[in-house]
């Protein structure tokens, strides 16, 4: 019995790892639908960029995520570009919201 006690934390921490990749989508999602009806957009997509950041390639923190986005104005002009998610210090806990268009 005292061997199997370890093996109870697994599916616990799995179970905590999943809601936490959950979250890391959804609060970037949250922060990119916010964004957008700010500054006036509505989004086509929102590709996530696991290794491919584009123009935030070496100023990304961890806890920041990246996006592929594709958007039209309220004009009905459709532009691409990058989205990066959060703050450099807080991460997702921040609600910043960088956006670099392509030219």
């Amino acid at each position: 019995m005292e061997n199997v006690a370890p093996l109870l934390f697994i599916p616990l921490f799995v179970a905590i790892a999943i809601m936490g990749i959950g979250w890391t989508f959804s609060r970037s999602r949250q922060l990119l639908d916010d964004w957008a009806a700010t500054n006036g957009f509505q989004l086509i997509s929102a590709d996530y960029c696991w290794i491919r950041r584009g123009p935030f390639f070496w100023t990304t923190s961890k806890g920041q995520t990246v996006y592929r986005i594709t958007a039209v104005d309220d004009e009905g002009e459709r532009r691409t570009g990058w989205a990066r998610c959060g703050s450099f210090w807080w991460g997702l806990w921040g609600s910043r919201v960088e956006v670099r268009w392509d030219v």
